[in-house]
């Protein structure tokens, strides 16, 4: 009986371990595209705007 025990709390242990780290590594990447879009996002509205308005600046 003691061994069950010791087997299903090592099996449960191992099983939080496994969905706690599939977890933070869900949330990283996550994280990491979320500032990728960001950046993507902030640079091509910077490159666009900001070309787009240069051009309009240099023919008026």
């Amino acid at each position: 009986m003691v061994v069950v025990v010791e087997v299903v709390v090592v099996v449960v242990v191992v099983v939080v371990v496994v969905v706690v780290v599939v977890v933070v590594v869900v949330v990283v990447v996550v994280v990491v595209v979320v500032v990728v879009v960001v950046v993507v996002v902030v640079v091509v509205e910077v490159v666009v705007v900001h070309g787009a308005y240069g051009a309009y600046i240099d023919r008026s």
